[in-house]
């Protein structure tokens, strides 16, 4: 199973296409010579000469085959027998490429979802760190205008208070530089291929 799959994965857009224009070609070639054939043995050319006719046409003579009703019939016939079986292969190439071609299209559609997901994963990922950081500034602002506010005050306590904001202050901080250590690294990622 496997190998029957590879095989029909090893066929590509370019091998389709060549394998139809050599179908094509080969089938015009013969419905060219055939029509030139029948054209040769319905007209009555005179540079052809008799023993060449005679040998790609039979011993009839050009009134015997020319006056008979079935031999256009006959004719006729061949023409419907010939292109109905080749419009038919060349109706079954143009079907294989359609498949070819809703295949490449599902691969690519396919790739590019994987590709919006994963940038929809990556702006999530930014936005909720984005979002951290704005949090952690906005407390840091606060934590810094108490400290200020607690040792412009000097009331009793504030000495502990102090450290403890102050440590809160460097905590805080430090999850910033975290952070943005992240995002420079997630950018420095990104960046190169």
């Amino acid at each position: 199973m496997t190998d029957r799959k590879e095989a029909v994965e090893a066929w590509s857009r370019e091998d389709l296409v060549d394998t139809a224009k050599r179908i094509a070609l080969i089938t015009g070639c013969v419905i060219t010579g055939v029509f030139f054939l029948y054209y040769l043995r319905f007209s009555h050319w005179p540079e052809l000469p008799r023993t060449l006719r005679t040998l790609i046409f039979g011993l009839e003579s050009d009134k015997q085959f020319s006056d008979a009703q079935e031999a256009w019939s006959q004719f006729g016939e061949f023409v419907g027998g010939t292109l109905g079986p080749v419009l038919s292969g060349l109706a079954f190439i143009a079907l294989l490429f359609t498949l070819l071609l809703q295949r490449e299209a599902m691969l690519a559609a396919k790739r590019d979802s994987a590709n919006t997901l994963k940038t929809l994963s990556e702006q999530t990922w930014l936005s909720l760190e984005a979002a951290r950081l704005q949090a952690l500034t906005a407390a840091l602002t606060v934590t810094s205008e108490e400290l200020r506010q607690v040792q412009e005050t000097r009331l009793p306590n504030s000495t502990e208070k102090a450290e403890d904001l102050t440590k809160r202050k460097e905590q805080l901080a430090g999850e910033i530089i975290e952070i943005n250590s992240r995002l420079a690294l997630q950018a420095k990622a990104k960046a190169s291929p």
